[in-house]
């Protein structure tokens, strides 16, 4: 599925194996290997593809035909929003990260944890975040 997503979205913006390749800064080799199943693009890629594309990871996976299908509900959105409305710390963070496609996934898997569990990972999600940045 996902190698026939890639050629299609390629093929749609009326691009060659070599010019994606060059965008993602990868052989037309690579790209022809992704088109015929071979191999297969790691997250990184992925997540170039995608912002490329304009899709999201869900739609590169066959999991949904929209391309930019909403993940987290206006009904999820509104209970994360209520349940961190009175911590300014986490409501930065939430707004910093609730457009991020690897997270959007993480928070509707975990959406009906207790408000305190939220609270948690949106604060964990901050302490690696902060760790990832002292690292580089």
């Amino acid at each position: 599925m996902l190698s026939k997503k890639i050629k299609k979205l390629r093929e749609d913006n009326h691009i060659t194996q070599k010019d994606l390749g060059n965008i993602l800064g990868l052989s037309q080799q690579t790209i022809g290997h992704y088109e015929t199943n071979r191999a297969h693009p790691n997250y990184e890629t992925l997540s170039k593809m995608a912002d490329y594309f304009n899709v999201t990871l869900n739609y590169l996976f066959g999991r949904t035909d929209d391309r930019k299908e909403e993940v987290h509900s206006r009904s999820d959105q509104e209970k994360t929003l209520k349940t961190i409305s009175g911590d300014p710390d986490l409501l930065d963070i939430w707004n910093n990260i609730k457009d991020r496609d690897e997270l959007i996934i993480m928070f509707r898997q975990v959406k009906d944890l207790q408000p305190s569990s939220i609270k948690r990972i949106i604060r964990y999600i901050k302490i690696v975040e902060e760790e990832n940045e002292d690292e580089v």
